[in-house]
């Protein structure tokens, strides 16, 4: 994969950073790319071909993490995405993965994920759903040392039903931030690089402040339910049902 590795703009002449109070994180994101087969029908064919053009505009969105030192906020920066929004696909893409916000308190041990989709939710659930397996593999990310971490996280998308997904994570201990892309942190370091599913998150920039906490914009509009309780009330589109969902 290419990536538009790190630029960090005020700690390189840091060996180590120990006490950050707040500031922003850029991530963006790098899509594994839908390969056709020879024998597959010309119809697949154009499909996975329109699903990479998604993709690549997918692709060359930014994504905002501000933080402080018990909070994060991760959410779609459309300001940085001005230049695509007359893209064909470009909306699509916004309601399907650009719509939700993501809340984190590590001192109350929460999370909150704003979705909007036939309504406003707060769907909550704990930091503690995350059950992260430290390994001994290291990688260098723009002379980094970063340290992988997986975990087994349940899931569940209309296709799939209930299914494990398993999160492949790239942490720095160097830089004492223990948040990362969406609501995935809690390890002893920031998450450089995360891998959910066929997408990889990568680290753009970073930007902090040694001043005082700034305050994060914690979701409050929405209709609070728990995760489970979200995950109920999701379809799951089979052959059996197929009809029912496109109203054949």
């Amino acid at each position: 994969m290419k990536y538009l590795y790190l630029v960090i703009f005020c700690f390189f002449f840091f060996n180590s950073i120990q006490a950050q109070n707040s500031g922003n994180i850029i991530y963006r994101i790098v899509s594994e790319e839908l390969k056709p087969l020879e024998k597959d029908s010309q119809v697949k064919q154009k499909f996975i071909k329109m699903m990479n053009s998604m993709s690549r505009l997918r692709d060359s969105l930014f994504f905002n993490l501000d933080f402080n030192k018990n909070e994060s906020l991760f959410y779609l920066d459309k300001k940085k995405n001005i230049g695509i929004s007359n893209e064909k696909g470009y909306n699509a893409i916004i309601r399907s993965f650009g719509s939700s916000k993501y809340y984190r308190n590590n001192r109350n041990e929460k999370l909150i994920e704003q979705i909007n989709s036939d309504g406003l939710y707060l769907v909550t659930s704990s930091t503690n759903i995350f059950h992260w397996k430290i390994t001994k593999q290291t990688k260098k990310i723009n002379n980094y040392l970063c340290f992988k971490a997986v975990a087994d996280v349940q899931a569940k998308s209309i296709v799939k039903g209930n299914y494990t997904k398993v999160i492949e994570a790239w942490y720095c201990p160097a830089i004492a931030i223990n948040f990362g892309p969406k609501n995935y942190g809690g390890l002893p370091g920031l998450i450089f690089e995360l891998r959910e599913d066929k997408l990889t998150y990568y680290l753009y920039s970073i930007d902090i402040s040694f001043e005082e906490d700034s305050i994060i914009d914690k979701p409050d509009k929405g209709n609070e339910i728990t995760r489970k309780e979200y995950n109920e009330m999701l379809p799951h589109i089979t052959k059996d049902n197929f009809n029912q969902y496109i109203g054949g």
